[in-house]
């Protein structure tokens, strides 16, 4: 999909919106639609986003919130665009 590494650029925006007290938590539904709207994306385009958004967020929050020594190893491989568009499609 052309142009989903501005996606995962708006993802680690959107995270700074998150609640944090006992853990992590997942990012407001409002800066998402905040953001949608910011960027004039049209209906489909924007639950396209939404959809993206909230499943970069669950595999975040499943590796955020596990205690430090039963996290996996992170690659060092850097995630470039063509990486991300390999992955996500």
């Amino acid at each position: 999909m052309p142009g989903t590494y501005g996606w995962l650029s708006a993802f680690w925006e959107l995270s700074t919106d998150r609640q944090l007290s006992m853990g992590v938590g997942p990012i407001p539904l409002a800066s998402i639609d905040n953001w949608i709207g910011h960027n004039d994306l049209d209906e489909v385009d924007g639950e396209c986003f939404k959809y993206a958004v909230r499943e970069m967020d669950k595999a975040y929050l499943e590796y955020a919130n596990k205690p430090e020594d039963q996290r996996p190893t992170v690659s060092s491989r850097p995630l470039t665009p063509e990486l991300f568009d390999a992955i996500f499609g």
